[in-house]
């Protein structure tokens, strides 16, 4: 199947990005980082960078962060740099390495506030796994040579979008993901996450099924905007479960907690637990992970219509819609799908929504920094 052909702006994103990939080469990246590097970012990313750097061979000069403002001057035996501290002779000659990737920091603000103390170059976060190998992938973000080979698979899903915005938030995060360009920088609805403005609406009681409850935060949110008639919540961390159950005792509605994840079938997974809203499922032969139970909803609810079902489940979106034919097909009902816990969600929840919910168009809207909390909406 030919690209589409007739949409060139697809067309020529396809060229850019492939120009951008040659010109930023991994031979490039690894002289950047020969001349030694300071690394921005203290959080657990930026550690995770900072490992890699010296596995590799690289010095690195310093961890650089706006926490170091407390008298700490080393951590791990790396200078300790808050921002303000720093001096152009300081950083002359040396890269600078981004080590910051969530959905709460606005990354180009870093950049444009490094750039004037004269690094050698500035390797963003799309270089590093292009550097480091896939030890620095974190979510949706991997080598870039990723997004060009899957293109047409990007390309057929941009192609089911129901609205413009949708295929121009699209469209930019492939950019986002590829060059970090400030002018392809996503604007985030932060606050339309999950009931995004001019996509959906409910006037009347909806049962929710909420895959990833955390603590009750969606429920909190939409029902500020509609009223909810049932809520099913699945949520497999243990302390974050605590959480959930003590809110729900004091709700006026009838509500069903499962202490489990969702996937395609019911089984037992390996879990890191108290990781806040990060929790997530892992390898089985990981070490620091509990063993936690799965189900397929449709093994545990039967009769139940459902009007809207949210899964923001760390990754196991796919498996979890494989395991919920049956809901869907007798409810037909709206979902809001993760797409950024893995690099290819973004393309395979379009493609496993516009299969198993014919009856929606699909949406896909923004709601983090930096390319997170993309969610596609079946509507």
């Amino acid at each position: 199947m030919a690209l589409l052909e007739d949409d060139q702006n697809l067309l020529d994103l396809q060229s850019e990005l492939t120009r951008f990939t040659q010109g930023r080469s991994p031979e490039y990246l690894r002289q950047c980082l020969a001349v030694g590097c300071y690394v921005y970012g203290a959080g657990s990313y930026g550690w995770r960078i900072l490992a890699l750097l010296r596995e590799a061979g690289y010095v690195c000069y310093g961890v650089i962060d706006r926490k170091f403002d407390n008298g700490v001057t080393e951590i791990d035996g790396v200078p300790a740099i808050h921002p303000a501290q720093l001096t152009p002779a300081q950083v002359q000659g040396r890269s600078l390495v981004i080590g910051v990737h969530n959905e709460r920091v606005n990354i180009q603000e870093i950049i444009a506030a490094m750039i004037g103390f004269g690094f050698t170059d500035i390797l963003w976060n799309a270089d590093l796994p292009d550097v480091l190998g896939a030890k620095a992938d974190n979510y949706w973000l991997t080598n870039r040579q990723f997004t060009i080979a899957h293109f047409m698979k990007f390309s057929t899903a941009y192609a089911k979008l129901a609205d413009e915005a949708s295929r121009r938030i699209f469209h930019d995060i492939l950019r986002y993901r590829v060059t970090g360009a400030t002018s392809s920088r996503i604007a985030a609805d932060t606050g339309g996450q999950y009931y995004p403005t001019n996509v959906m609406k409910f006037n009347r009681p909806v049962n929710f099924i909420d895959g990833g409850a955390y603590t009750g935060d969606t429920y909190r949110h939409l029902s500020q905007h509609f009223d909810i008639g049932h809520w099913v919540a699945f949520e497999p961390d243990p302390e974050n479960f605590f959480k959930l159950a003590k809110f729900a005792r004091g709700l006026k509605i009838p509500a069903v907690l499962f202490p489990c994840g969702l996937s395609d079938q019911s089984l037992h997974m390996r879990f890191i637990t108290d990781q806040g809203a990060a929790s997530h499922m892992v390898a089985k032969d990981s070490v620091e992970a509990m063993t936690l139970a799965c189900v397929a909803l449709d093994d545990v609810l039967h009769g139940f219509k459902a009007d809207y079902i949210k899964l923001d489940i760390e990754g196991a979106e796919i498996a979890a819609l494989h395991g919920m034919i049956e809901m869907i097909t007798a409810s037909q009902p709206c979902l809001a799908v993760s797409a950024y816990h893995q690099p290819d969600h973004l393309a395979l929840v379009v493609e496993r929504l516009a299969v198993l919910a014919p009856y929606a168009k699909l949406h896909i809207r923004q709601h983090g920094e930096n390319a997170f909390d993309t969610v596609v909406y079946a509507v």
